[in-house]
């Protein structure tokens, strides 16, 4: 979900920044894992309390881990996910396939030897704001939205549904009105794409992710830009957001941005 946190903590362990991570979701008691050989790691994302063995690891901060030891994590006050990497990478059950939900009981097992692993603290994440703006490029099927749907959208606060997942982040708010001489929100059945936000007919806008389906059958008002979507990625239910319409230009400007040095 959070393409930013996941290279952020690859590059601080020396791995390539898409390397396969854990994505841990940060809802609930937090997950309890063991290490069953030596290992270095660091947690990325949204802060987080880390306890190694009794000990409160320091936020961000690259550690070790022997054989034995028992990591504990657990939500911190703000963001919605953290990211659990290792020096050298998870190997990854099913390549180039949608992402495995691990369980009780499961074995991680590391895909390759230890990288040069740099000594550094990662700063926290820009996208980790309390009051969130999100840029969005309107796309030709804007048309489809009333003038006064396309205003709203663009001047309204949206609150994140507690149903959102990977799928998409649903949002409630202000009902974004379909253009009724356009025929509606419904559209022939066409492909999808990440950060894509779909208008139901509810007219309750849906952000698509990365488990998003692969076609949809409604209008897209927009897509928020990729350098932004981390951003939604981080909103916990009952968060707030707001979107700000951009060019095509200023899109491309800040993704140079993001996956600058």
């Amino acid at each position: 979900m959070d393409l930013a946190s996941l290279s952020t903590g690859n590059r601080a362990l020396g791995n390539a920044s898409g390397t396969a991570a854990l994505e841990i979701v940060l809802s609930g008691p937090g997950p309890i894992l063991e290490a069953m050989a030596g290992l270095v790691a660091v947690l990325s994302g949204a802060p987080c309390e880390a306890i190694l063995d009794g000990a409160v690891l320091g936020q961000g901060v690259p550690f070790s881990m022997t054989p034995g030891q028992r990591l504990s994590i657990r939500p911190g006050r703000t963001g919605a996910r953290a990211y659990l990497c290792v020096a050298g990478g998870f190997a990854e059950p099913r390549p180039f396939l949608p992402p495995v939900r691990i369980a009780a009981g499961d074995l991680l097992v590391r895909s390759g030897s230890d990288p040069e692993v740099k000594s550094v603290r990662l700063a926290r994440p820009q996208h980790l704001s309390a009051d969130p703006v999100v840029r969005i490029v309107l796309g030709s099927q804007a048309e489809r939205f009333s003038p006064r749907g396309v205003s709203l959208i663009l001047e309204s606060s949206y609150r994140v549904s507690s149903a959102s997942d990977r799928r998409g982040v649903r949002l409630e708010g202000p009902s974004v009105e379909a253009e009724a001489s356009l025929g509606g929100a419904e559209i022939p059945s066409e492909g999808t794409a990440l950060g894509a936000i779909q208008v139901p007919a509810g007219g309750q806008p849906i952000v698509l992710g990365p488990d998003r389906p692969i076609t949809g059958g409604y209008a897209k008002i927009g897509t928020v830009i990729s350098a932004d979507f981390p951003i939604l990625a981080q909103a916990r239910p009952g968060s707030s957001v707001r979107f700000r319409a951009v060019g095509i230009g200023e899109a491309v400007e800040a993704r140079g941005r993001m996956s600058g040095p």
